[in-house]
């Protein structure tokens, strides 16, 4: 639930600008045919061998992208255009094929249309392994908002130092001279991090990005050019592979009618505080900071969280051996562990014990439940 704490927005401190999600990652599971990996064979080398490393002309689909002269980490090949960029790790069948879905393609076309133009894409070239053929590995969500409060804020490392953060999480801060310049709160990929930083300073100096001013005008936004780029902050909510896992999100499908419960968890798990007039001195009671009200607010002020509690999908038949490899593979370690060698009877002697150990907890039935929750897709899968 969310926590009892202040969460009201402080008029005219941040101005919504824009909202939108600035990075989705899919993978597919595909069956590659070989004329295609003779073409993209080719593209690599072509690009290697003619352009001195830069990318050169592909076609793939019907469109015209653009294929590296070397992978990627992990990948075989790498091809892009300005809104996308497919990594293939290999011609085996498997999930094999990773889809990003740009920062530009999203905001020009949004996510609906990009994905259904991956599809049909992918659909022209390959062939889907498996019915459940894609699965959601990545999404960054973003809000742009107007503040010069704010700005003034980051002067001073006053909001940097009023962070409520749950066990384990970690933070940290990006300065100058002058002033924070990007807070990162959560520091595993994998898992939910928040980020915030200076949008105008980024447009400018990093990432070219300034069809963003087109979008921010759509709410009003008309500065003089020499101040465009000014108290423009960003707070970036990003969704790993584990988070999502964690609460059964698995394809985009399950994601969007949940996207409000899971900006709220963000927001809330890893929130930025305002003592305000509260004489409490436990900061994890303090209301929201003013930036974070305004956040929350754009979220939809979702009340509850998504559960925790990752099921199992494979096929009942492949877990079932997995499982019992792991067992063989714990038994031979333990035996070694305790003897030095691999010793049948010890083996037998553990296993028998471990048995005893399950049935003597005191918690095993509640164990045993959590065990039948987590597996109730076996059957389902395919």
């Amino acid at each position: 639930m969310i926590p009892n704490i202040n969460t009201e927005i402080v008029p005219n401190y941040a101005k919504l600008l824009a909202s939108n999600f600035d990075s989705v990652q899919e993978c597919y599971a595909c069956v590659i045919p070989e004329q295609l990996v003779q073409r993209l064979e080719q593209g690599q080398k072509f690009a290697r061998e003619m352009h001195e490393g830069q990318g050169t002309a592909f076609e793939f689909g019907g469109e015209i992208f653009q294929i590296w002269c070397g992978g990627s980490q992990g990948h075989r090949w790498v091809f892009e255009n300005d809104d996308l960029q497919f990594h293939i790790r290999t011609e085996k069948p498997m999930f094999n094929i990773s889809v990003r879905y740009k920062s530009a393609g999203l905001w020009e076309h949004g996510v609906d249309a990009l994905r259904a133009r991956v599809k049909r894409l992918l659909l022209s070239e390959i062939r889907p392994l498996q019915e459940d053929w894609h699965t959601l590995t990545r999404i960054d969500y973003a809000f742009d908002f107007y503040s010069p409060d704010f700005s003034q804020e980051m002067l001073s490392t006053m909001v940097a130092e009023n962070m409520v953060l749950t066990s384990g999480v970690k933070a940290e801060m990006v300065f100058t001279s002058k002033r924070i310049e990007t807070l990162t709160i959560g520091m595993n990929r994998k898992g939910l991090q928040v980020q915030v930083y200076d949008k105008g300073k980024e447009i400018l100096e990093a990432s070219g990005k300034t069809w963003m001013f087109e979008v921010y005008e759509q709410e009003g936004y008309y500065p003089p050019d020499n101040m465009k780029a000014q108290h423009i902050w960003r707070v970036e909510v990003r969704f790993g592979k584990e988070f999502l896992k964690d609460r059964n999100i698995r394809t985009f499908e399950d994601f969007r009618p949940k996207i409000k419960e899971l900006l709220a968890e963000a927001i809330m798990r890893r929130r930025i505080v305002d003592q305000g007039d509260s004489i409490d001195s436990h900061k994890e009671r303090w209301g929201l900071h003013p930036l974070w009200a305004a956040v929350y607010d754009a979220s939809g002020r979702a009340d509850d969280y998504v559960p925790v509690g990752r099921q199992i999908t494979m096929k009942r038949d492949h877990y079932i051996e997995m499982m019992r490899k792991q067992m063989a593979g714990v038994g031979r370690s333990l035996s070694v562990a305790q003897t030095g060698h691999y010793s049948e009877e010890t083996a037998r002697d553990d296993a028998r014990q471990s048995v005893y150990m399950a049935m003597s907890d005191y918690d095993h039935d509640r164990k045993v439940l959590k065990a039948v929750e987590r597996q109730k897709y076996l059957e389902e899968a395919q």
